[in-house]
């Protein structure tokens, strides 16, 4: 038995997004990123300076949608561990409430992708 059909879905607010139906139900898989995508770096910054705002915001420029909003309600920080978004790795859209077609403002909040691996694998544990 397979899990579900993958197919792409066009959604009004979020675009051309894959997604994986089971039965009626519809997940969506995308969380809005470019990897192409550059952000010019302002006169001599460096990630060392040690301006982490400013290669938070800068980071969060690569992503839109609602984690674009999530991130600068945030003040671009992790809604699980507090740290900004410097590194390179990824940010999530994480669904509180669990329900993956809840895509309510209140329902997301953005999270390093280790975070959201950790947040799942504790739900898994208990």
């Amino acid at each position: 038995m397979g899990l579900g059909e993958v197919e792409l879905h066009v959604d009004q607010t979020r675009g051309l997004t894959p997604t994986i139906r089971v039965g009626q139900t519809v997940i969506g898989l995308r969380v809005s990123h470019s990897e192409n995508k550059h952000v010019m770096v302002q006169g001599i910054k460096s990630p060392y300076d040690g301006n982490t705002t400013y290669w938070s915001e800068r980071k969060s420029k690569l992503y839109d949608g609602e984690t674009s909003i999530a991130l600068k309600k945030q003040s671009h920080k992790c809604a699980s561990c507090g740290l900004k978004f410097i590194d390179e790795e990824k940010v999530h859209l994480h669904h509180i409430d669990g329900n993956h077609p809840n895509w309510k403002k209140n329902n997301l909040e953005a999270i390093h992708e280790s975070c959201h691996d950790y947040k799942h694998m504790s739900k898994s544990a208990s």
